[in-house]
């Protein structure tokens, strides 16, 4: 038992540090953008390229697959950012029930129905992130990205990851349905004599 709490609360740690890390390192991408950020060099780089744009321009930037042909200005910039935070609002926000779910097994509370909840909610969210977030994510910043570019780009990509995520996510959606099921026979069953 002590070794689940000492992975739940490195694990809740982790998912805790994410609401901090992931804003500041998006502050600090889009400052520079549409070049990298190297927090160390040759170990950590933050790229959002999908490095398709070689086909297009050979001698300009890339980000997010989408061709840099000018310098992006602040107002671009700041675009960029907010719309950034729509694919990142929904993974802090399956961090935030991470964070429940690993302080609950922190304090020997394994099986129990709230973890259920904090698993189907994970499962919730991940779903809609790739149905909607990444979608709307993608149309939002190629259009802001190519703003002042000819030809200027909308661009909505599905592709085998999308597709695994998705279907991770109704795994886990089916899995926390079951569970519930089970949850709620067991209870009955402690009431019947």
């Amino acid at each position: 038992m002590n070794k689940i709490k000492l992975v739940s609360r490195l694990l809740r740690i982790f998912f805790q540090l994410n609401f901090f890390v992931v804003p500041f390192l998006l502050v600090l991408y889009w400052m520079g953008a549409p070049e990298s950020l190297h927090i160390l060099p040759g170990f950590i780089e933050i790229n959002l390229d999908h490095s398709m744009t070689d086909r297009f321009f050979s001698n300009c930037h890339s980000l997010n697959g989408f061709p840099v042909v000018h310098t992006l200005s602040t107002t671009a910039k700041i675009f960029g950012f907010v719309f950034s935070l729509v694919p990142a609002g929904f993974y802090l926000f399956g961090c935030y029930f991470a964070v429940k779910l690993f302080r609950s097994y922190e304090n020997n509370e394994i099986f129990s129905f709230n973890n259920v909840k904090y698993i189907r909610n994970i499962s919730y969210i991940l779903f809609w992130s790739q149905l909607i977030g990444e979608p709307v994510y993608q149309a939002l910043i190629s259009v802001t990205i190519t703003w002042n570019n000819h030809p200027k780009f909308l661009s909505i990509d599905f592709d085998q990851t999308n597709f695994g995520i998705l279907f991770i996510s109704l795994l886990m959606i089916l899995v926390s349905w079951i569970m519930t099921e089970g949850y709620k026979l067991r209870e009955e069953q402690k009431f019947t004599v």
